[in-house]
């Protein structure tokens, strides 16, 4: 029964996060005629999504303290929370109390984690020469 409940609450929430997901949604009509179109000539068809304005930071590196870079890291920092959250839910314990018993799948995403920081960092330090901070 333990593993059924589990089932239904991941059910729940993929209900949920589809049901509050607008980002595919079709724009009513008062979005639809301030936003701009960028699609109009391409062969495809449009949608909410192909017509959205993206927040890139033209002409800066998308990282660091600027605006559009927080927006990044809170999203980033989102699925992060719903990876170690689904993680929990499946294996029945925490991520810590997992690295504690030496659980092979906890040390691998420790050590993938861990991997990625560094190669992310060493990147970001001989990438990054962009002094902007807004």
């Amino acid at each position: 029964m333990h593993h059924f409940a589990k089932v239904i609450l991941l059910v729940c929430v993929a209900m949920l996060a589809a049901v509050y997901t607008e980002a595919f949604a079709t724009p009513s009509r008062s979005v639809q005629s301030s936003a701009v179109s960028i699609t109009n000539s391409m062969p495809f068809r449009t949608s909410a999504l192909n017509e959205r304005r993206w927040n890139f930071n033209d002409g800066q590196a998308p990282w660091g303290l600027k605006k559009n870079a927080e927006i990044w890291n809170g999203r980033v920092a989102q699925m992060a929370f719903v990876l170690v959250f689904l993680q929990e839910l499946i294996q029945g314990k925490g991520v810590i109390q997992g690295l504690q018993e030496g659980d092979p799948v906890n040390i691998a995403s420790a050590a993938a984690f861990a991997v990625f920081l560094l190669s992310f960092t060493a990147f970001l330090a001989i990438k990054g020469d962009d002094d902007y901070v807004q």
